[in-house]
């Protein structure tokens, strides 16, 4: 099981990310689009804010938990999002038959 995607987008105020989760199917180590998506997988996710420009993304971090539905994504939305450039890092995923 591996990170396939992590998309952002404006929602108003906010910051949506989506996180898709995917297996190896073929079990040849590459990933591919034609990979199957995880369902119900766990996914810690951060969100890290460089509102100043330097390049640290410590100016403000938002942590995430959730689990992947059936297309295996899962949403985390930074109400009221800062401006600036952020850093988005999956620090932990699990699932009870995946590695």
């Amino acid at each position: 099981m591996y990170v396939w995607e992590i998309s952002w987008k404006e929602a108003g105020p906010h910051l949506k990310t989506t996180v898709t989760i995917k297996t190896d199917s073929d079990g040849d180590g590459v990933a591919e689009s034609s990979d199957d998506p995880v369902e119900d997988a766990t996914v810690d996710f951060t969100l890290s804010l460089d509102s100043d420009g330097d390049g640290s993304y410590d100016d403000d971090n938002q942590s995430y938990t959730g689990t992947t539905n059936s297309k295996g994504q899962v949403e985390f939305m930074w109400k009221h999002a800062p401006s600036g450039d952020y850093k988005g890092e999956v620090t932990d995923l699990t699932h009870s038959s995946y590695d």
